[in-house]
């Protein structure tokens, strides 16, 4: 472990607020120290350098751990949990930042503070970040602009711009021309203003709306949206054979599914009804990301695929160090016991 930082170059560390433990570790505060030059070194060397963010939950039979409470349980265990959010050096595999917070917490309320946190521990300012849907909204991309954070976000389909984009482009999105051969995808790139309220000015009672640029690209993957298709019309061929027969009866939910999807036509036959269909389809199949600085659908979509980094770190850090039960009862001992896990991970992913 003393070899990590190098004791001939150590120097003495400035006595701020760095990080996230309180300072009771000043040993991995000059670890810390060393890992952020080190991914400064290699950071100068690309182009484009991009950390991924996500969040875990840990799952816990304790009932006096303060932090431990019901959320959505990404292991798939029926226990309460504690959600750990992760920053990771995607050209580089390792951990720059985490941080636990309660159970409940989703994933896009965490975002302020780590922006806070992100500009007190010296990372590098021109990195992008690159985040999954949990945490896009509109109160966050305004957050990035403000702070001018470079960002990849996949964004929920249900997004305003982004489903009304798709509904007006998918024609395109569909066209054989539309096709991207690297990605074995069709794709589509829109540059937008994006507004956003700027910083505070006490002298106006208004908040000044500032615009930035957003690229905005949309990806229409079609062996999952002919998947989807394939797998509506049998459901909706199922529900008809089961209408037809005596033994069997619909489920409200069944009856539900084919009055909003099957009509008849002027002959009384049994037909789909297309604008509800269209409906259902609109999204099948498709990714948005958004982002203010990268431009190429192709870069941007090689970024996202790599933020896996962090999932590869979230593995290590519960199989490999043992942290998928964190085995304590007491809420003195969490923070300490969360700290030994995450150093551990992070000389695992060194």
């Amino acid at each position: 472990y003393d070899d990590l930082i190098h004791p001939e170059e150590e120097k003495e560390p400035e006595k701020t607020d760095l990080i996230f433990l309180d300072d009771r570790a000043e040993r991995f505060r000059k670890w810390v120290d060393e890992n952020m030059r080190l991914n400064r070194d290699l950071d100068k060397n690309k182009e484009n350098v991009y950390y991924a963010l996500d969040s875990t939950s840990i799952s816990t039979c304790s009932d006096n751990l303060d932090f431990a409470e019901w959320g959505h349980n990404k292991d798939g265990d029926q226990l309460k949990q504690i959600n750990i959010v992760m920053l990771v050096n995607q050209q580089t595999g390792c951990p720059l930042y985490y941080r636990h917070y309660a159970g409940s917490t989703p994933d896009v309320s965490t975002f302020n503070h780590l922006l806070k946190e992100y500009a007190r521990m010296g990372l590098n300012r021109k990195a992008i970040l690159v985040a999954d849907k949990g945490y896009g909204s509109v109160k966050n991309i305004h957050k990035l602009y403000q702070d001018n954070q470079s960002f990849i976000l996949n964004m929920k389909l249900n997004f305003s711009i982004c489903k009304n984009l798709i509904a007006k482009n998918l024609s395109y999105l569909l066209d054989d021309c539309s096709y991207n051969r690297k990605l074995g995808q069709n794709v589509l790139t829109e540059e937008i203003d994006w507004s956003y309220p700027g910083n505070f000015n006490k002298d106006s009672a208004r908040c000044k709306r500032e615009k930035g640029r957003m690229f905005i690209h949309i990806y229409l993957d079609h062996e999952i949206r002919n998947d989807a298709e394939d797998k509506f019309r049998a459901r909706v061929a199922e529900l008809l054979d089961k209408q037809k027969t005596e033994t069997e009866t619909l489920t409200q939910e069944e009856k539900d599914f084919l009055s909003t999807y099957v009509t008849e036509d002027s002959n009384g036959r049994k037909v789909i009804n297309n604008t509800q269909k269209f409906e259902y389809m609109l999204c099948k199949g498709i990714r948005v990301l958004l982002s203010d600085f990268i431009s190429d659908p192709v870069e941007a979509s090689r970024a996202y695929t790599e933020r896996n980094e962090v999932e590869e770190s979230f593995r290590k850090l519960k199989d490999f160090t043992g942290a998928r039960r964190l085995h304590i009862s007491s809420s003195k001992t969490l923070s300490g016991k969360i700290f030994v896990h995450f150093l551990a991970c992070s000389i695992l992913c060194m």
